[in-house]
């Protein structure tokens, strides 16, 4: 328990200096369950209540959780800048933000569970950085897009160190839309690769109107079509590019709308947009199993997500950390990792905390969270080790 406690309290200092003002309870609660999901435990309600410290019994515990779950003053939204803060070592490294969007859903107990995500793309992982629950089946509208995009944009055009560094958009089919593209170049500066449907019409020169559907038949594999400045839709006023391009490597021929002009960088975009999909699966399966947990509320489950998310970040850092100083093997060239920076991340988080004795886990911990804040305002290395008291709910 020593160094479980220890992580605990420097989740703390961080949430309470880069987070919303939450009450002593409720801080102390959410850093516990997030030192929980480090241990590799799976994000289901008992299993986190029986990771609660203290004496309480096992119906209290689960009950202390499922207050948490239900707080209404928490909100994915107000986690947004504390995971920018501890994302900053691996966001300096690139050259462009790309922020992939994407949809996954679930049927437990007869309930749907519907998350609409937006994470920043980090070395074929998507990480968390917003989301909607919905409680019913079937598409998003723009609306619930622009929800989910405007509360992440506004916080990185707020960052200082991001002034110069471009983002863009990258999403599938469901949010391959005229209006996103527009809403996203005229509100945000942010340049965008959505893919469309065969089903949609383009606006050629010379006013000439045609289905997609039927540009696609004249591409062979291998080649592509690229249409320079023209309107999608018959109801759009939008100028952007069209590229249907069939790759070698794929079974058809994708059509992608995008304001860059050129081909080779479009593809090479929308390639980014596959890396949300190992994201869910950790979620799902790999980790955290959130599909296995009996909790269908979509107020709980918005909730639940934001430990997993800060959970998430952590560990892909510390991966990234082991990977780029040797500690752990590249990803071969060209070729997928192994093990992904995620898992081997989070393995080590429970490796140490288990079987690390408390003054070298403490040195793990000053390390660890030193990489992040010594480029911020706040430094943790020079301080003594947190004492730790637990808080009643």
């Amino acid at each position: 328990m020593p160094n479980f406690e220890y992580l605990v309290g420097y989740l703390r200092m961080t949430f309470e200096a880069y987070g919303p003002k939450l009450s002593k309870p409720v801080g102390y609660l959410l850093a516990v369950i997030v030192a929980i999901l480090l241990e590799k435990t799976k994000a289901h309600l008992s299993e986190i209540a029986d990771g609660l410290p203290g004496e309480a019994s096992t119906a209290g515990k689960r009950q202390r959780v499922r207050r948490f779950l239900s707080n209404k003053k928490l909100s994915p939204e107000l986690f947004i800048n504390v995971l920018l803060v501890l994302l900053k070592p691996l966001i300096l490294s690139l050259p462009v933000i790309v922020l992939s969007m994407d949809r996954t859903s679930w049927v437990k107990r007869k309930k749907v569970v519907n998350i609409l995500l937006v994470g920043i793309v980090f070395k074929g992982r998507t990480i968390p950085l917003n989301w909607l629950v919905l409680d019913r089946k079937g598409n998003t509208s723009t609306q619930q897009w622009k929800q989910l995009l405007k509360p992440v944009l506004e916080a990185l055009s707020k960052l200082p160190w991001l002034r110069f560094v471009p983002i863009k958009v990258v999403a599938d089919r469901e949010f391959a839309s005229p209006k996103l593209g527009g809403w996203l170049k005229k509100n945000f500066g942010v340049s965008y690769c959505l893919r469309l449907k065969r089903s949609e019409y383009v606006l050629l020169p010379g006013r000439r109107l045609i289905r997609l559907g039927q540009l696609v038949s004249s591409v062979k594999k291998g080649d592509y079509l690229f249409l320079k400045d023209v309107i999608v839709t018959k109801q759009s006023t939008f100028s952007t590019n069209v590229l249907i391009s069939w790759g070698l490597d794929y079974d058809e021929a994708i059509i992608i709308m995008a304001d860059s002009y050129s081909p080779e960088e479009i593809v090479e975009d929308y390639a980014d947009r596959f890396c949300i999909e190992p994201m869910f699966r950790d979620h799902k399966s790999n980790a955290f199993d959130i599909e296995g947990t009996r909790v269908t509320d979509p107020k709980r489950i918005e909730t639940l997500l934001i430990p997993i998310a800060l959970a998430y970040a952590l560990s892909v850092l510390e991966g990234n950390y082991q990977e780029e100083a040797g500690l752990a093997p590249k990803a071969p060239k060209g070729k997928p990792r192994l093990v992904s920076l995620f898992l081997s991340g989070l393995r080590t988080f429970k490796h140490r905390i288990h079987r690390w004795d408390i003054s070298r886990f403490q040195l793990f911990i000053k390390e660890f969270f030193s990489r992040i804040f010594r480029m911020t305002s706040l430094y943790f290395s020079w301080l003594p080790p947190p004492v730790i008291k637990s808080v009643s709910y």
